[in-house]
C-alpha cells in the first residue's frame, strides 16, 4: 500500500500509528497537536506511575501526583504504622542477597544434590503431610458443609475453616472473650467462621489489599461492632500501636504466602496480651532469607543463605503438579516422580519446623508444633503451625 493512500485513511484527528497486522491505522483519536493516541504516544515522553501504574506524559506528572489516589492514600499514616517493624533487621552480605533471585538451574548438580541428600537422610520427618489424613471438623459447621457439597469451590474453603475451628477449639483457642487479629486475611473469611461461633469476642483484620465483599459487613448491618479493619501491610502493622484491650490476643492466617508467614510470626512476638497463634501457611518457595526470622533454630544444614533459597526452591516439588506426571524416569538428580515430591514435602516440614522452634523459643510457657489440618485433595498446602 502506498504511503498517499494509508494517509486517506486516516480520519479528522486520528491517530497515526500503522497497525502491521490489521493493515490499518489505529482507530483511537489523538490529542488535539498529537500525531499519536494516548496508547501509542512514544515511550520516552510517557512513564509509569509508580503508585497507580498509569501511563502519564512527563509534563503532567506533577500534576498527575496531586490527583492520584494511591499517591495520596499512601501519605497518610495509620495510627498502627511502624515502617517494616517486622522485618528482621539483621544485615545481610551482597552475596547472601544475590542468592534470593537465584533459580535451581544457577545451581550446580552438586549443590543440589546435597540438599537433596540431607533430606533424605532420615533427619527430617514428615509429620504434616500424610496421605490418608483425615481432618476432624467443628460441629458447627458441619451442615454448611453438608449443603455445599456440589460447590466445589466454596466445599473447599469451608473443609479447611472448620478444620482450623476444630483445632483451636482443641487447643483453647476458641473461646469467648479473646481478640482475633487476622493477619494477611483477605475478605476475612476466617474471622467470619469465628464469629459466627463466639458473640462476645472481638476482630481486628488487617490486609493491605482493598476488597468489595468484606465478610464483616454482614455483621457490621447487624449492629455487632466488634470488628476493625486495617489496611496496610503486615510488615508495617505495629500492634503495640493499635491494641489496647486486656483481652487476650489471637492471632489467625488462612494461607500466608511465603514470607507473610514469618512477617505474622513477628507481629505475634510484639503482641503484649498474646495468647496464641494458629498459622495455616503455603508458598514456601517464596520464602527469603532476608525476612526468615527463624533462621537462628533452623538446622544447622540449612543455616546459610545459599543452603536456605535451594531448600525454599525444592519446597515446590511438592505442589509444582509433579503428581500428575505420567513419567516415572529418574531425572538428572537420580530422582523418580514421587522421590521429588517427598524432597519438597520434606522442604517445606523444615521450614515450618524451624518456624514452630522459634515460636516456642519465644513464649517458653505455651506449646508449639505442626500438624496436618486437611487432606491433600482438599489442598496441597495442608500445613498449620499452632502455639497455645
Amino acid at each position: 500500500m502506498t504511503n498517499e493512500k494509508k494517509e486517506g485513511q486516516i480520519g479528522p484527528g486520528g491517530c497515526r500509528f500503522w497497525t502491521v497486522k490489521k493493515r490499518r491505522f489505529c482507530k483511537m483519536v489523538a490529542k488535539e497537536g498529537a500525531e499519536f493516541c494516548g496508547h501509542h504516544m512514544q515511550d520516552d515522553l510517557r512513564r509509569k506511575c509508580v503508585y497507580c501504574k498509569s501511563m502519564i506524559e512527563d509534563s503532567r506528572m506533577a500534576k498527575h501526583m496531586k490527583k492520584c489516589n494511591i499517591y495520596t492514600q499512601s501519605l497518610i499514616k495509620p495510627n498502627y504504622y511502624n515502617k517494616e517493624v517486622n522485618l528482621d533487621k539483621t544485615v545481610l552480605t551482597d552475596e547472601d542477597l544475590k542468592f534470593a533471585s537465584m533459580k535451581l538451574s544457577d545451581f550446580s548438580l552438586d549443590e543440589v544434590k546435597s540438599v537433596v541428600n540431607l533430606l533424605r537422610d532420615g533427619q527430617v520427618k514428615n509429620t504434616s503431610r500424610n496421605q490418608n489424613f483425615q481432618p476432624a471438623f467443628y460441629d458447627n459447621l458441619e451442615k454448611e458443609i453438608e449443603s455445599n457439597k456440589d460447590n466445589k469451590k466454596v466445599l473447599k474453603h469451608l473443609i479447611q475453616q472448620s478444620s482450623l475451628l476444630e483445632i483451636m477449639n482443641k487447643e483453647r483457642l476458641l473461646a469467648n472473650g479473646n481478640c482475633f487479629l487476622e493477619l494477611g486475611a483477605g475478605t476475612g473469611g476466617l474471622s467470619e467462621k469465628v464469629a459466627e461461633v463466639l458473640d462476645r469476642s472481638s476482630f481486628i483484620i488487617v490486609d493491605r489489599g482493598s476488597f468489595r465483599k468484606k465478610k464483616e459487613n454482614a455483621f457490621l448491618n447487624e449492629g455487632r461492632d466488634a470488628f476493625e479493619r486495617v489496611k496496610g501491610d503486615i510488615a508495617d502493622f505495629d500492634p503495640k500501636l493499635l491494641l489496647e484491650s486486656n483481652e487476650k490476643i489471637i492471632c489467625i492466617a488462612k494461607h500466608l504466602c511465603g514470607s507473610a508467614t514469618d512477617l505474622a510470626i513477628q507481629c505475634a512476638t510484639r503482641i503484649v496480651n498474646f495468647g496464641g497463634i494458629l498459622v495455616a501457611s503455603c508458598c514456601h518457595h517464596k520464602c527469603t532469607w532476608q525476612s526468615f526470622s527463624s533462621r537462628e533454630v533452623l538446622s544447622e544444614h540449612f543455616k546459610s543463605a545459599k543452603r536456605f533459597r535451594l531448600l525454599t526452591l525444592l519446597s515446590s516439588w511438592f505442589t509444582c503438579g509433579f503428581n500428575k506426571s505420567e513419567d516415572d524416569e529418574k531425572d538428572k538428580f537420580g530422582l523418580k516422580v514421587h522421590d521429588k515430591i517427598e524432597i519438597g514435602a520434606l522442604a517445606k516440614t523444615v521450614i515450618d519446623n524451624a518456624r514452630r522452634d522459634y515460636l516456642l523459643k519465644t513464649f517458653p510457657e505455651l506449646t508449639a508444633k505442626t500438624l496436618q489440618y486437611c487432606t491433600l485433595e482438599t489442598s496441597l498446602e495442608s500445613s498449620a503451625i499452632i502455639l497455645s
